[in-house]
């Protein structure tokens, strides 16, 4: 799994979707921190961090896009495969690899949040929860769009994909009303990452929605688990 981390690490800086990810993230959250909480005077960082869950929709389809996809196209996923590794440690490597990258740009999030405990803004448990709550979106969203990944065989087709997946978690929770009473509901909620999320907004520790986005996550990575499984025997 280690030797499988560091090559994606290494891919992810030697082309550009890694610079991609990080800078493009810190414009869109350098834009929000200054409308929202500079010059609108606010120290609300869950608000802040809750609006710019919807570039986790744009980001990180191009985040996960190449980690199966493009050795499928370039033919150098038998190399993996052939390994004496099993199918967990390629996925498990892949996965923490795109996370680390997702991670990075989040010191500016973080470095917000203390700014606002120093100014007494919010408190540290509050900051706490809402940086909690948004790396699990991320995780959630990342653990899809790896799974996107393992079943297209070109780049482009897994970030389309992935961006219309990922807009349809995000955008699910506004489909309550049109389902209301009936048994769609259930299942629209059991997808609604962001109704989950809330509780963490406002700052509330949330240890339902902590079990929820871990199983979410962990199923998606299953899912590629057993997909890789499967080349691998086929």
């Amino acid at each position: 799994m280690k030797a499988i981390y560091k090559k994606e690490m290494k891919a992810f800086f030697c082309t550009a979707s890694g610079f991609v990810y990080i800078g493009v993230y810190l414009l869109i959250y350098s834009c929000f921190f200054i409308i929202y909480n500079v010059l609108g005077d606010n120290a609300d960082i869950g608000t802040l961090l809750d609006n710019i869950i919807v570039s986790f929709v744009l980001l990180i389809p191009i985040l996960t896009m190449r980690l199966f996809a493009e050795e499928k196209q370039s033919g150098t996923d038998k190399i993996y495969l052939s390994a004496p590794l099993d199918a967990w440690e390629i996925v498990m490597g892949k996965y923490l690899a795109a996370f680390t990258v997702f991670l990075i740009p989040q010191l500016a999030p973080l470095a917000s949040g203390i700014i606002m405990v120093i100014l007494h803004g919010q408190t540290a448990a509050e900051i706490f929860a809402v940086m909690t709550g948004y790396v699990l979106v991320g995780a959630a969203f990342i653990a899809v769009g790896m799974f996107v990944s393992a079943v297209t065989e070109k780049q482009l087709i897994s970030a389309i994909i992935s961006f219309a997946v990922c807009l349809a978690l995000y955008m699910s929770d506004m489909m309550f009303s049109a389902f209301g009473g009936t048994f769609m509901e259930k299942i629209v909620k059991l997808t609604a990452l962001t109704d989950y999320y809330k509780n963490f907004t406002a700052g509330i520790f949330d240890c339902t929605a902590v079990i929820y986005f871990i199983s979410f996550s962990a199923l998606f990575i299953i899912f590629t688990i057993l997909k890789t499984e499967s080349e691998r025997c086929g």
